[in-house]
């Protein structure tokens, strides 16, 4: 009979090894030239970026803290090694795709506070070289902190506000699909958050300062929308399909309740919103980009945590007090611009402790 079973190879051997074993603790024989040296521990290098770094970055976008931390524990290195300029990132919660980039540096641009947390100790794993140090800097340089006043875009305004005019002609939802001039715009808008291609993340939109463009589009032009109807389409097709590409960290918070954790300084999130659910056990996410179903689909999240949703009729469910008029959206803009002012703050800080300043 014969023997099927694959004889690993000398790379195997090695990736075997690398996925127990820091890059850096690998034995070369001391006799070895500089020159083997350099050979050895650049086939270990494409190891780990073949191997272990789309796993690593993945789980970075994603906030899989517990995989990130089972693979830093071992190999602290995929901090400073540069990832492929062809490799993609795809989030499995929010869909985006883009170009990847070291872990740290990442996580700056896409703003993942606590992420940053939890990578910057495994820098003091490494040797503290120049080449280490500047890494950290660069990587923090690359936040783009607000300065006294939150300004948003013009570009989000001019845009937000042609998507409520679509939404004033709207005069059949929810009883009838939306007209072929809203759907055609809601498909613009999601190809704005979700493009099909990757990007670089330098070029893709800032979903924190769009949605807080869509709440203050909504506040400042509401009387353009002229029913509850029409606002609650709104509601759930633009403001929820920007919710739904708000990274893991946000999606928490606003599971837990927007009004809750910057209102009530609430500081413990909740099992529920730690595992991505809204009231009601939802999914906060969508389960692909092109679900039919959940935030952005058919439903909205309140700034409390709950749901608005359509079934047949616009209603507000999940949302403690019971069943009510659709949201208040003006009171959602101040939360919101609460938030993101206390997490510029908390960002500023964190800048300066973990920059020595």
């Amino acid at each position: 009979m014969t023997n099927n079973r694959r004889v690993p190879t000398l790379r195997d051997m090695a990736f075997e090894a690398l996925a127990k074993h820091s890059l850096f603790s690998v034995e070369i024989p001391a006799e070895s030239t500089s020159v083997y040296h350099e050979q050895v521990m650049s086939v270990l290098v494409q190891i780990l970026i073949e191997k272990r770094m789309p796993k690593f970055l993945h789980a970075v976008a994603d906030n899989d803290t517990k995989t990130v931390r089972e693979m830093l524990d071992v190999n602290p290195e995929l901090l400073i090694i540069e990832p492929p300029k062809n490799l993609v990132i795809e989030s499995k919660l929010t869909w985006n795709k883009f170009y990847a980039e070291k872990a740290l540096t990442m996580a700056v641009k896409r703003k993942q506070l606590k992420m940053i947390e939890l990578l910057f100790p495994y820098y003091d794993k490494l040797e503290q070289t120049d080449a280490v140090n500047e890494a950290k800097a660069e990587a923090l340089a690359a936040w783009s902190l607000y300065d006294d006043e939150i300004v948003i875009p013009e570009q989000y305004t001019l845009y937000l506000q042609s998507l409520i005019r679509v939404f004033s002609e709207e005069v059949n939802f929810p009883e009838a699909m939306l007209s072929e001039k809203t759907e055609k715009a809601l498909h613009t808008l999601l190809n704005i958050l979700l493009p099909k291609k990757a990007v670089k993340l330098d070029d893709y939109i800032d979903v924190e300062l769009f949605l807080y463009a869509a709440y203050t589009a909504y506040q400042v032009n509401i009387k353009q929308l002229h029913n509850w109807t029409q606002r609650a389409a709104f509601f759930i097709h633009v403001i929820g399909l920007i919710h739904s590409v708000q990274i893991p960290e946000t999606a928490e918070i606003l599971c837990e309740g927007l009004y809750f954790v910057t209102n009530k300084n609430i500081q413990k999130i909740c099992d529920r919103a730690a595992a991505l659910k809204l009231l009601g056990d939802r999914p906060f996410y969508p389960s692909s980009r092109e679900s039919g179903t959940g935030l952005g689909r058919d439903i909205f999240c309140h700034f409390a945590g709950g749901c608005i949703t359509k079934i047949g009729a616009i209603e507000l469910q999940d949302v403690p007090g019971g069943p009510s008029a659709p949201p208040r959206v003006p009171p959602a803009v101040f939360f919101w611009k609460n938030y993101l002012e206390q997490k510029n703050e908390a960002s500023v800080t964190r800048n300066k402790m973990q920059l020595g300043l």
